[in-house]
């Protein structure tokens, strides 16, 4: 074991662990509102499916940790989520509708499992409201590179955010 340019620092402090360990790098959903409780999955792990973690969102925080579940060598860092003051919409199968979300400020929380799959929402607001609407992925530990389109239902214009 040796630093990749042969050039740490002195000493170099480490642990390293062997075993068949158990991990998990993220959630979903990403977030939870607060004040409540809530099962997530497991994302990017070799956890065996069925087993939640548990997200509380009572704590005061903005990012809160799981509690994982009851498992052997579970190891790593503990994924954390996000602890929201809005609503929290998890995505359903719409079928061929689009899922209506009709409350502002939300969170949605979505995800894309095949390449080349969007996800579109029909979102209730005022004529004339100001919005501010950003994909929070990277912050969170996600993989994602998103491309966020707004559409006018009325003029099916796109407007890349």
């Amino acid at each position: 074991l040796h630093d990749a340019l042969r050039q740490g620092a002195a000493p170099g402090h480490f642990r390293l662990k062997i075993g068949a360990l158990h991990y998990a790098d993220l959630t979903y959903p990403l977030a939870v509102r607060r004040g409540t409780q809530a099962s997530l999955e497991l994302v990017g792990s070799n956890i065996p499916p069925g087993q939640p973690a548990t997200a509380d969102g009572r704590g005061s925080g903005l990012l809160a940790p799981v509690v994982w579940p009851k498992l052997a060598n579970i190891t790593g860092r503990r994924p954390s989520f996000t602890v929201s003051n809005f609503p929290e919409v998890v995505e359903t199968s719409a079928g061929d509708s689009l899922q209506e979300v009709t409350e502002v400020p939300v969170g949605i929380n979505g995800r894309l499992a095949a390449p080349g799959e969007e996800d579109v929402y029909k979102l209730h607001v005022q004529p004339g409201s100001k919005l501010r609407i950003a994909v929070i992925a990277a912050q969170l530990g996600s993989p994602l590179d998103a491309v966020l389109m707004v559409r006018d239902e009325h003029s099916r214009t796109n407007q890349h955010m």
